[in-house]
């Protein structure tokens, strides 16, 4: 049954995290539509190409690229109103997920959320276009929001949200509704390698959201998949506690031969003193506790 968790509606205060990250991706967008309009025309500069993924870029030097293309508009624009308007949901919907992520993930997985999933899926796909001679920039909110949306969808996916003046909507659909613009985007301006970069992201995404976190899908299509993965995970202790009984087996045979040469009168060697001494002063420290 469907319900609403409290947390969904609540008027809380924003996070300090998710403001700065509005701050900086409402400064880039300004600042790449206003060098497109105006200064970049005159003076041959691009700021989203500058600031865009682009492997050949990282070699040369541009190795701040992995993070800034995260923050640049995911169209490049003049200062139209199409532009403004398309920035503007973007910054909106950073701001209502990223909130909601915030509040149940925490400001350290919130930022692993929107950097490391990004930056290794756009790597990937960027390679693929390197190795197929299509050299397309990456760059974009999206790539940042699919991990946000999709911890959002698989945190609280029976949960009734109201995004923007509509019908309430369950979380889960909300979520894939929006991955699957971000793709129809991708293939309506003929953009492969983008779209196979937003397919790698949401994969990594689920990897890691299934892997560390332990939150399974809420589609039963994957429900294989979930259990296949969850069964690979190596339990968290269980090699560790294995090892020290092992230890602590090896410990007591060692002891039990030289407790044999006691016995037996036979001499004792440097070691099996060591030993000795050892024992008796562990002995005497847990007769005293």
């Amino acid at each position: 049954m469907a319900y609403t968790q409290s947390f969904l509606n609540s008027r809380s205060p924003t996070p300090k995290l998710i403001k700065y990250l509005v701050i900086a991706a409402l400064v880039a967008g300004c600042l790449a539509g206003f060098f497109h309009s105006m200064l970049g025309i005159k003076l041959g500069i691009s700021f989203v190409q500058l600031f865009s993924l682009s492997i050949t870029k990282i070699l040369k030097g541009f190795i701040w690229q992995p993070f800034t293309f995260l923050f640049m508009p995911h169209l490049e624009g003049t200062l139209s109103f199409y532009f403004l308007f398309s920035l503007c949901f973007d910054l909106y919907l950073l701001w209502f997920v990223g909130c909601k992520v915030h509040r149940y993930f925490g400001p350290k997985t919130t930022l692993k959320l929107f950097f490391i999933p990004p930056a290794i899926g756009c790597i990937l796909a960027s390679l693929l276009g390197l190795i197929m001679h299509v050299s397309t920039p990456l760059f974009g909110l999206s790539f940042a929001m699919i991990p946000l949306i999709t911890a959002f969808a698989f945190s609280t996916a029976n949960s009734q949200v109201n995004f923007m003046p509509m019908q309430a909507l369950q979380t889960r659909w909300m979520g894939l509704g929006l991955v699957i613009l971000y793709l129809l985007q991708d293939l309506a301006n003929l953009n492969f390698i983008s779209f196979i970069a937003h397919i790698l992201v949401a994969a990594i995404t689920y990897f890691y959201l299934l892997y560390f976190h332990t939150l399974r899908s809420p589609f039963s299509f994957t429900q294989k998949l979930d259990d296949f993965i969850l069964s690979k995970k190596r339990k968290p202790t269980s090699s560790k506690i294995i090892y020290l009984y092992d230890e602590e087996i090896r410990k007591e045979k060692a002891m039990d031969k030289t407790f044999d040469k006691i016995k037996n009168n036979e001499k004792l060697s440097v070691l099996d003193k060591f030993k000795l001494r050892r024992y008796r002063r562990k002995s005497r420290e847990s007769s005293k506790n």
